[in-house]
């Protein structure tokens, strides 16, 4: 894009950011306080906010104590359930109305008849529910029958106190979310229960949640591949385990730090989310001198919501005042459906399309050498290969050949992957990826090797810091996929980064995201591949269902789109960093 063009384009593109993308500083943030009278009536409003229909489990535990229930968290992944809270010795009326309305066929009680009495049992019984405990003879015993019940196939687990409950509520958002087995300890001694656990399932890494006098060298030198995260207090223990495990969120579910209850009943509400748990103080917003505090998160990241659990008693106002004037980078869904109404995001997209579709899609056929290399400073790369017309030799084609003359050879004419090119442009100007992208029509730079295109491309990752390319592709209507993300199953990039773009994507709606669904980027031909094996940088081929990658019908689903890349590219530059 010249200078010319981008000083016409930056009025309306500058109009979209500060709506849409800018750091605010004045009441950015608009907590919802999710609460009941008590702890039990509080996991009730949880409840109605995540599972508004049926579900076939409800998880209940006692609200009166924390051992037996530290470890459950994973469990309401794995059965999509709401977790309940009762006195040890009976069912409230309030739960059991709560069970009837979600209608499960099992309720699974975590912990013996000390936590939950045979009382409680009974009850659901008679009332058509069946029910399963999960229990052992003590705290530890039940968090490893807890962990059995989990899939078998994790290497990992979370080691946790179990004598106090913040650390391991501290790790219940990543735990569920992987569904990694929380065990407990002591501080001084692992369990026999933890140890034949960690020994019998051959976990490989252990995070050690809190600090030595929670979880002292003898225990961490006892526990595989040990890694400690941890803070001065359960606070900052809280944000380092964000930082290190579940950096950029953007729902946030605040709960006191000071009692269990709600930090163990949002957890899985954060996690069906995509939020974050935080255990915050009663009443400040504090800040760590050696860990990034939760005011330092809001001011990076795009925080798309903030709920707080529980009733002033817990989070007072005070809290939420302060928490409502932080500074923050946030996008507001609601400029979004404005610009829509009005036509001021389409028009947008369209302006950065117009480089692309001028010409009947064309492009600028006379542009030398016909793509186009804007750098940025991100270790990201997006190619944009297909962004207008390009050709094949007809021998490579396995269809009707649309034929054309190009530099005198007759050729094989293939469509514009249209709005790609505007995908990859905008991409550059919200997150400053490195954009190579095609102008003008050339022989397929995507399916042949020795052309310009490739030499650029190694010419590019020669000469800067770039660690991943992203190569855009548009797939048709039939396509029975939203995004398909190709990695010649899995020989191209690190599964991390692919489990984090797909759950970036799926957190904006786009649900039907797979992984080598139907274009797996497995031959040599494509850019991906080429990109890993010739020049020795992890890629990925994104190939996007027009339904997607079109706007002019649905101009949200394009800025899912494009909010659901910038949410990895942000990921990935912060881990990277």
């Amino acid at each position: 894009m010249t200078l010319k063009s981008k000083l016409v384009v930056i009025p309306f593109f500058m109009l979209l950011f500060l709506l849409l993308f800018s750091t605010v500083h004045a009441s950015a943030l608009t907590p919802e306080r999710i609460e009941g009278p008590n702890r039990y009536d509080t996991a009730i409003e949880v409840s109605k906010n995540g599972w508004d229909q049926e579900s076939d489990y409800i998880i209940l535990a006692t609200g009166e104590d924390f051992p037996d229930a530290l470890a459950g968290a994973p469990l309401s992944k794995k059965y999509n359930a709401p977790v309940l809270l009762t006195p040890s010795d009976r069912i409230l009326d309030s739960v059991m109305d709560e069970i009837k309305r979600i209608a499960p066929n099992t309720v699974i009680l975590l912990g013996g008849e000390v936590a939950l009495s045979r009382n409680i049992e009974d009850t659901i019984n008679s009332q058509g529910f069946d029910t399963n405990r999960i229990a052992g003879d003590n705290r530890f015993e039940t968090a490893s029958e807890i962990a059995a019940d989990l899939d078998s196939s994790h290497q990992e687990a979370m080691i946790a106190n179990g004598m106090d409950f913040p650390d391991a509520l501290s790790a219940g958002t990543y735990a569920t979310d992987s569904q990694t087995p929380i065990l407990l300890t002591m501080d001084d001694q692992v369990p026999k229960a933890t140890e034949s656990y960690l020994n019998d399932n051959n976990i490989e890494k252990t995070y050690a949640i809190g600090g030595e006098l929670v979880i002292g060298e003898r225990v961490l030198n006892a526990l595989p591949g040990p890694q400690r995260i941890s803070g001065e207090n359960r606070f900052e223990t809280s944000m380092a385990v964000i930082n290190e495990l579940t950096p950029g969120r953007g729902q946030l579910y605040f709960a006191t730090g000071t009692d269990f209850p709600d930090a163990l009943t949002s957890t899985p509400l954060a996690s069906k989310t995509g939020g974050q748990v935080v255990l915050t103080h009663h009443e400040r917003v504090l800040e760590f001198d050696s860990q990034p505090s939760i005011a330092d998160y809001i001011g990076k990241h795009l925080i798309q919501g903030v709920r707080i659990i529980g009733g002033e008693v817990a989070v007072s106002s005070q809290f939420e005042e302060t928490l409502s004037s932080l500074p923050t980078f946030n996008l507001e869904k609601d400029a979004l459906t404005n610009l829509k109404e009005e036509g001021g995001f389409l028009q947008e997209v369209l302006q950065y399309e117009s480089t692309f579709s001028a010409n009947q899609n064309h492009g600028d056929p006379d542009h030398d050498p016909g793509f186009v290399y804007l750098e940025g400073d991100s270790e990201i790369l997006v190619t944009v290969p297909h962004s207008v017309v390009h050709y094949r030799k007809p021998e490579d084609m396995n269809n009707t050949c649309n034929e054309v003359t190009f530099n005198g050879s007759t050729l094989c004419g293939r469509s514009a992957e249209i709005y790609t090119g505007a995908l990859g442009l905008m991409l550059h100007e919200y997150t400053n990826v490195h954009v190579l992208y095609v102008k003008s029509p050339l022989l397929d730079v995507s399916h042949y090797h020795d052309v310009p295109y490739k030499e650029e491309l190694e010419r590019i990752l020669s000469q800067k810091d770039i660690s991943m390319v992203i190569d855009l592709h548009g797939a048709g209507f039939a396509r029975e996929f939203d995004i398909d993300l190709g990695t010649a199953f899995g020989e191209l990039i690190e599964q991390e980064k692919i489990e984090n773009l797909k759950s970036s994507l799926q957190k904006q709606n786009i649900h039907e995201t797979y992984e080598n669904h139907t274009f797996s980027a497995s031959t040599s031909r494509t850019l991906a591949n080429y990109t890993y094996h010739e020049l020795g940088t992890e890629a990925v081929q994104v190939e996007i269902h027009r339904r997607y990658r079109d706007p002019r019908n649905q101009p949200d689903l394009y800025f899912n789109l494009l909010f659901g890349m910038s949410e990895f590219i942000e990921w990935y530059n912060q881990k990277e960093s």
